[in-house]
């Protein structure tokens, strides 16, 4: 309780203070001036947005948001992480950080493979050909509208193919559903992103960092660098 006294003592010299008290065990109570808030809010006034903004700060940051893959539209977990993500990156603008915000486009997988066989699927359903189902597949109904698009620009001009391993038996007409599939979606979950109040900067995509070389690129600078070590057999 004695060093309480000691602050408290200090505290009612200053102006910002109406009141100051001291409780036990040793809490110490305050209550701002009039003073007090009549600077802040004259602050606020002249600051306007500025307000409470940081400086400038030497730090750049890659904020990766959602990066769901394209194989449907946005659920609400990935909403809830967008959402969250998005706000992080606008405390930090806010703070002074150089900020980048990213969704990273996973389209390079054996998911995509399977989106693709999906689609080839139900678009020889939608034409009412008989065709057995895929090893693996989506299922659902939220692919009925991007399925009638290919219904509707190429009719039965791809019938007659199989699939097997989660891959259509012409390689042109898998890449076709693979390509326009992931187009589909990209353009629909960014489209979710606007409505959601979201911005994204930049969409990367995995593929094109294989298609570029850029990993290999990357690690051979790491190890050009001598950033970069073996261990276990494992870079």
């Amino acid at each position: 309780m004695e060093l309480g006294e000691k602050i408290v003592a200090e505290l009612k010299n200053n102006e910002l203070f109406k009141e100051v008290e001291l409780a036990k065990p040793g809490f110490i109570n305050f209550f701002l001036s009039d003073v007090a808030l009549q600077k802040t809010v004259a602050t606020i006034l002249d600051q306007k947005g500025d307000f409470g903004r940081g400086a400038k700060k030497n730090f750049k940051y890659n904020l990766e948001l959602v990066s769901a893959n394209p194989t449907g539209y946005l659920h609400i977990g990935h909403a809830r992480n967008g959402v969250i993500g998005d706000s992080v990156g606008r405390i930090f603008k806010f703070n002074g950080y150089d900020v980048e915000v990213e969704y990273y486009t996973n389209d390079a997988g054996n998911q995509i493979n399977v989106l693709a066989c999906t689609m080839y699927y139900n678009y020889l359903k939608a034409l009412g050909k008989e065709v057995e189902a895929p090893e693996e597949m989506y299922g659902g109904d939220i692919y009925g509208e991007v399925v009638m698009n290919f219904v509707n620009k190429y009719g039965e001009k791809f019938v007659g193919h199989t699939m097997s391993n989660n891959k259509i038996s012409d390689p042109e007409v898998h890449e076709i559903f693979r390509e326009e599939s992931i187009q589909y979606f990209m353009v629909e979950i960014k489209k979710q992103l606007t409505d959601l109040g979201v911005n994204i900067e930049y969409f990367s995509s995995e593929k094109s960092m294989y298609d570029n070389h850029e990993i290999e690129k990357t690690l051979a600078e790491y190890e050009k660098l001598g950033k970069s070590y073996e261990k276990d057999g494992a870079l």
